[in-house]
């Protein structure tokens, strides 16, 4: 049977989101992320880097991204 891939968007690319992206990394299968806000370009770069984003799913402020609607099944 096959599982359908579950899409997410993560708000904040600290430490919490760095552990949730750990479980990304090892479940790609599972697992997608679709979007990444974050206000410090560094970490908002590192994360759309490692996870192949478009610029169009990069965010500073959550309020960009709720105006983009993008479409995710859960936002962490």
């Amino acid at each position: 049977m096959n599982e359908r891939q579950i899409s997410i968007v993560v708000i904040g690319a600290g430490n919490r989101a760095n552990k949730y992206l750990e479980y990304v990394t090892r479940n790609r299968q599972k697992v997608k992320l679709v979007g990444v806000v974050e206000p410090v370009d560094l970490r908002r770069e590192r994360v759309a880097e490692e996870f192949n984003l478009e610029p169009s799913n990069c965010f500073t402020c959550y309020e960009q991204f709720f105006a983009a609607k993008i479409q995710a099944d859960a936002v962490f």
